[in-house]
């Protein structure tokens, strides 16, 4: 069997080429995120269940531990936010105090 040129495929590590043929690093980056994003959610949605937090508790606590740190990690969009609402919250006291 003729084996297929690769002109133009760049191989990044862990990647198949033929998957990211002609997509750049912002590719498989924007890919993954959205893997970490999506993952969250779900292992959100899970955790919520308090049965199932019970037993992970009970019998793995440590890997609770990580799925907190992991549920309770900020993406930048979800920091610019709270920042924003947090400097519109001391503008607000700020214009409270002077006009007092």
């Amino acid at each position: 069997m003729e084996e297929i040129p690769r002109q133009g495929v760049r191989q990044l590590p862990h990647h198949n080429p033929r998957e990211i043929s002609g997509f750049g690093v912002e590719a498989v980056y924007g890919s993954e995120l959205l893997n970490l994003v999506v993952a969250k959610g779900f292992l959100r949605k899970v955790m919520e269940n308090e049965a199932v937090r019970s037993y992970v508790a009970r019998h793995a606590a440590e890997i609770l531990e990580q799925f907190d740190l992991v549920l309770n990690t900020l993406s930048m969009e979800e920091a610019v936010e709270q920042a924003e609402q947090q400097d519109s919250r001391t503008a607000q006291q700020n214009d409270a105090e002077q006009g007092a």
